[in-house]
C-alpha cells in the first residue's frame, strides 16, 4: 500500500512529465513542406506589426523567411509595412487570405483592392482576391485593381 506521501511523489512526476510533453508539442514547430501555407490560430495570437488580436481570416497574412521564420498579420497593410520595417530576405514567401472564400494565396498571384468601404483590422482598406473579376465584383467601389508590387508601393505608412 502506498502511503500519502510517496502517491503525492509519483503523481507530481506524472504531472511533470506531461507537461513537458505538452510543452514539447508546441515548441519549435515547423511544416515539413517550406511552401505549406501558414497556420493562424485566430484569436489565439497577435499582429507581428501592429500587437492585436489576429481574428479575421479575410484579412490575415504572413510570410514565411527561408530558414522557417514566420511572422503573421491581422491586416495586409500591417504585413507591408512589417515588410518596409524588417526587410524579410528576397526568397521568403508571402500569403494572403481570398476575401471571399478566406482560402490562402500566394501574395504575388493575388490581385488586390484598396477602398474606403472595405473595412479591415487596421482600417488600411486591403483586400485580396484571386483575380480582377473577383475584385471588381465583390467591391463596387473598385475601379482599380492593384498587384503585391503595387501594394507594397502605395499603401500607407501607419504605426
Amino acid at each position: 500500500m502506498l502511503t500519502r506521501r510517496q502517491f503525492l511523489a509519483r503523481m507530481g512526476g506524472v504531472a511533470a512529465g506531461a507537461g513537458v510533453i505538452v510543452l514539447g508539442a508546441g515548441c519549435g514547430t515547423k511544416t515539413s513542406d517550406p511552401n505549406a501555407a501558414p497556420v493562424i490560430r485566430y484569436g489565439g495570437e497577435r499582429c507581428f506589426y501592429c500587437t492585436m488580436s489576429i481574428d479575421d481570416a479575410r484579412f490575415a497574412s504572413a510570410w514565411r523567411t527561408p530558414a522557417g521564420t514566420e511572422r503573421h498579420f491581422d491586416d495586409i497593410g500591417c504585413m507591408v509595412n512589417g515588410y518596409r520595417r524588417e526587410g524579410p530576405p528576397a526568397d521568403s514567401r508571402f500569403w494572403v487570405h481570398d476575401y471571399r472564400s478566406q482560402e490562402w494565396l500566394d501574395a504575388g498571384a493575388a490581385t488586390y483592392v484598396v477602398a474606403p468601404s472595405i473595412k479591415t483590422p487596421m482600417a488600411y482598406g486591403v483586400a485580396a482576391f484571386t483575380s480582377a473579376s473577383e475584385a471588381t465584383t465583390a467591391v463596387a467601389a473598385a475601379k482599380t485593381t492593384l498587384s503585391w508590387t503595387d501594394v507594397l508601393n502605395t499603401v500607407e505608412r501607419k504605426g
